[in-house]
């Protein structure tokens, strides 16, 4: 009989936490896009297109990523991309994008958004999301801005999510706050469906994301 020794059952206990950590991690995943040299969404198939020639794949956090430098990448709209619940996370590199300038955007209808990443008014890095049937001022459930430190052409992660009440950002795991709509409790508005646009507003363009982006994920709930 072999002699079983601490370290061996410090080790296995690791692993098991290990694999546990990464079922729950993944649990919930709807899509998944690499960048490997495509816009091919490795869970559930929602590929998408290049919309124009100013998309590129470069060195990424993981393997290749996408290179935005004017152009989109888009996804036709799904239920699947519609859940009441929500993360999206990204890795983001890049220096000094500016404000007002559209990482991930859940369009919808001629203008709007359903759900989004973007700089804001400083620079730095919100998610928001857009709730149905409000009144001007209560549609809006935005996180707080995480600071423009962040684009120091490196790679970060940025998570986004809402509960169905409130909107959390998250920088490399850490949590930058907490914000959510004045008194509008409705759901995600998704009316008008548009495509998820990498790299911009609409798929008109006009309000272009410059840097890297890599491992886009959406979960159908609030990590």
């Amino acid at each position: 009989m072999k002699k079983i020794t601490l370290l061996g059952v410090l080790l296995t206990t690791l692993a098991a936490s290990v694999v546990r950590l990464n079922a729950q991690s993944l649990s919930g995943l709807v899509s998944l896009w690499h960048g490997e040299s495509n816009v091919v969404d490795s869970v559930s198939g929602q590929n998408g297109t290049l919309q124009a020639q100013q998309v590129s794949y470069t060195a990424g956090e993981v393997g290749q990523a996408f290179n935005i430098s004017g152009g989109i990448a888009t996804i036709p709209d799904s239920t699947s991309l519609e859940p009441t619940n929500i993360t999206v996370q990204a890795w983001v590199k890049a220096a000094s994008p500016g404000a007002y300038r559209y990482i991930i955007c859940k369009a919808r209808g001629a203008g709007g958004v359903s759900y989004a990443f973007y700089t804001g008014s400083t620079g730095g890095a919100i998610f928001f999301v857009n709730l149905l049937n409000g009144t001007a001022g209560d549609t809006f459930a935005p996180s707080p801005s995480a600071p423009t430190t962040i684009w120091d052409n490196n790679w970060h992660q940025l998570t986004g999510t809402f509960d169905g009440v409130t909107s959390h950002l998250y920088v490399d795991g850490a949590e930058v706050g907490s914000g959510l709509a004045t008194t509008n409790t409705n759901p995600i508005d998704y009316s008008s469906p548009q495509p998820l646009i990498f790299g911009d507003y609409q798929v008109a363009r006009g309000l272009p994301y410059l840097g890297g982006l890599d491992e886009v994920k959406i979960f159908g709930r609030a990590l």
